[in-house]
């Protein structure tokens, strides 16, 4: 039996130039692609909301 992929849905996000700046250094640093990283971080990120709520994710967001 053949696994099945994964789907993929695009979508436009707009950086700010000093996160898109640091974005591009990790990406060439440790040659892993800008998607990667981004969707590592937006998974982390909502796994974070699920398990802490949105008021605790957004207030560690926000402090930081």
């Amino acid at each position: 039996m053949k696994p099945q992929s994964k789907i993929y849905r695009q979508f436009p996000v707009r950086l700010e130039l000093s996160l898109s700046n640091a974005l591009d250094r990790y990406s060439q640093a440790t040659r892993i692609p800008k998607t990667t990283i981004s969707r590592v971080a937006i998974e982390k990120f909502l796994n974070e909301l699920e398990t802490s709520g949105i008021r605790g994710a957004l207030e560690e967001v926000c402090t930081n």
